[in-house]
């Protein structure tokens, strides 16, 4: 990207309707880690160390800053080629124990061999695999997570902010490469999956 498309940042937004604080703190949690990914940041690796009982799997180590958690990360040269989107597995690292039940999807360890388990297999095949479980609803919802993300390989844009400037609505800014561009579509399946399905203003 150039300087001179710099000078033009922010240019795009999706403005949505919030009615409930934890799902709308829940999802600036998945939210940061996401933009750094826009922003060709590399996320600290996962800490090799201490698990949930419930877990097999390392967890990202979180910092604090003004009481929330963050992921920590580290700018890279913009003229570095966009890494490769992370397999879905690792994305529920952004996603705390307590934030997978709230989402009504298997902690980490089921989830990630859920997910491994699907891998190669069409909607179909996996639609079979999930109804021959006996949590269905749990790996429904882990399934629409995998297809959510997939959304993300392509997107021609970084995320800039998310800002919840009323009590009711947030914004979600973000930066496009160019027109026309692909990959909105990524940001309106993630909103629709963390359960904000009211999209009042989109201005590209």
């Amino acid at each position: 990207m150039n300087e001179n498309w710099l000078d033009h940042k922010p240019n795009c937004f999706i403005e949505f309707r919030v009615n409930d604080n934890q799902r709308f703190e829940l999802f600036m949690r998945f939210f940061k880690p996401l933009k750094a990914w826009t922003h060709n940041l590399d996320t600290i690796s996962p800490n090799i160390g201490t698990v949930d009982d419930d877990s097999t799997i390392a967890r990202i180590e979180y910092g604090k800053a003004d009481t929330q958690e963050h992921f920590s990360v580290s700018a890279i040269e913009e003229t570095k080629q966009r890494r490769e989107f992370s397999k879905p597995e690792e994305w529920l690292l952004a996603l705390r124990p307590q934030d997978l039940e709230f989402l009504g999807m298997p902690q980490h360890a089921p989830s990630v061999i859920a997910m491994r388990s699907w891998q190669g297999l069409s909607r179909r095949e996996r639609r079979k695999a999930i109804r021959e479980q006996g949590n269905t609803d749990e790996l429904r919802v882990l399934a629409d997570f995998a297809d959510m993300l997939r959304y993300w390989q392509d997107v021609e844009f970084e995320l800039i902010e998310c800002d919840r400037h009323e009590s009711d609505r947030a914004r979600i800014t973000y930066s496009t490469f160019g027109f026309p561009f692909e990959g909105k579509v990524a940001l309106e399946e993630t909103l629709m999956f963390f359960g904000f399905f009211s999209i009042i203003t989109d201005s590209c």
